[in-house]
């Protein structure tokens, strides 16, 4: 199995730890309410390149969502989130696995749970290689193909990828070369993925 070293905790910038800890922090207050819960795609590649994310999208399987938005708003004690159904987002944003987005700040970090209408893993839907990174409890966990672009300079964009969203990718990522794929491979890599001391 291959072993790969990812950036140590001293590494990142302290924006980028406040980060992680308050998704950490919010996962742990979640964690009776949350069906489980992913953390995926731009906010841990963000980090892994120690960049700020904009965002934190956590990714949940199916649950009531009229209930959940009661309980996040009881467990954070926020007075107001947005709650949006996919056909209400912008296209590059829309997707047959998405039913809802619940977006909402949280001790100063936006976040947006992200309700899936099916208990697939999420990364399966990513349209790019570039985005196939989770995150759990300090630890970034890239796959395969997500470690395979970086050392490459090159990403895989499905061919069922919205043209906005391939936009968007291919600005973050102007250098990269492209190869159209009919889907990623999502296997994590084998060894220490923790972001440890």
């Amino acid at each position: 199995a291959e072993h790969h070293s990812y950036p140590c905790l001293h590494h990142f910038s302290p924006v980028v730890l406040n980060q992680m800890e308050k998704t950490d922090a919010l996962l742990l207050k979640l964690k009776d309410v949350l069906n489980n819960p992913l953390v995926a795609g731009g906010a841990p590649r963000d980090w892994f390149f120690n960049n700020t994310a904009t965002d934190v999208d956590v990714f949940i399987d199916p649950q009531d969502v009229q209930l959940l938005v009661e309980q996040v708003k009881d467990c954070l004690d926020l007075p107001v989130i947005d709650v949006v159904t996919s056909e209400q987002l912008p296209e590059n944003y829309r997707s047959t696995y998405i039913s809802t987005v619940i977006s909402f700040r949280f001790e100063g970090v936006s976040f947006q749970l992200i309700l899936k209408n099916t208990i697939e893993n999420p990364l399966l839907s990513f349209p790019a290689s570039v985005s196939c990174i989770t995150y759990e409890n300090f630890c970034i966990k890239p796959t395969q193909s997500f470690l395979q672009s970086i050392r490459s300079s090159s990403m895989l964009i499905t061919k069922s990828c919205t043209q906005k969203y391939e936009r968007k990718i291919i600005k973050k990522f102007n250098t990269y070369s492209i190869r159209y794929v009919d889907r990623i491979d999502i296997r994590s890599i084998v060894g220490n993925t923790e972001l440890d001391w």
